[in-house]
């Protein structure tokens, strides 16, 4: 009996344990009009580039949980959405965004919606990372996200966290 009390112990206590690890908070920018669901409040780091005669914000928005996976939204202005005049025009743009970030292949591209926006969602596979992202362009912002686990396969965070994932 005293056997079982210990171990039913310590089931309860590691539960609790993984439960806090998983815990996600959520995070809203007034600036680029989103919330989601982080692990830890994001560090947010701002800039700003010229193109084609345009001052573009760019704000990015980083956090990563306590068992090494780590989220990311990079917000920027993009102005050349008011000349996109289809569905399409929106996909192919976006289609070719779709690059490696660590050499890997990218793999399953494909298209979502979002509240009426378009975005295409992609997995890059390397011989060390699995990084599950999504763009999404909202009206003249473009949303870049990704998930990507340091230690293992982030799938199951990264389907939680776009899930969360709503424009204002």
């Amino acid at each position: 009996m005293k056997q079982f009390l210990v171990f039913a112990t310590l089931l309860i206590i590691s539960n609790s344990i993984l439960a806090q690890e998983n815990a996600l908070s959520t995070f809203s920018s007034d600036e680029c009009n989103f919330s989601v669901e982080f692990p830890e409040e994001p560090n947010i780091r701002k800039d700003s580039v010229q193109a084609e005669g345009n001052l573009l914000r760019i704000t990015e928005y980083v956090s990563f949980s306590k068992s090494g996976v780590q989220y990311s939204i990079t917000c920027n202005d993009f102005p050349v959405a008011k000349m996109l005049n289809s569905k399409n025009d929106i996909l192919n743009l976006l289609k070719n965004g779709a690059t490696p970030r660590v050499g890997g292949e990218i793999q399953q591209i494909e298209e979502f919606e979002l509240e009426d926006n378009h975005g295409v969602s992609y997995i890059e596979k390397s011989n060390q990372f699995t990084i599950y992202n999504q763009i999404l362009l909202v009206d003249q912002k473009l949303f870049q996200m990704y998930v990507s686990g340091m230690n293992h396969d982030a799938g199951e965070e990264a389907e939680k966290f776009y899930k969360s994932f709503k424009v204002k």
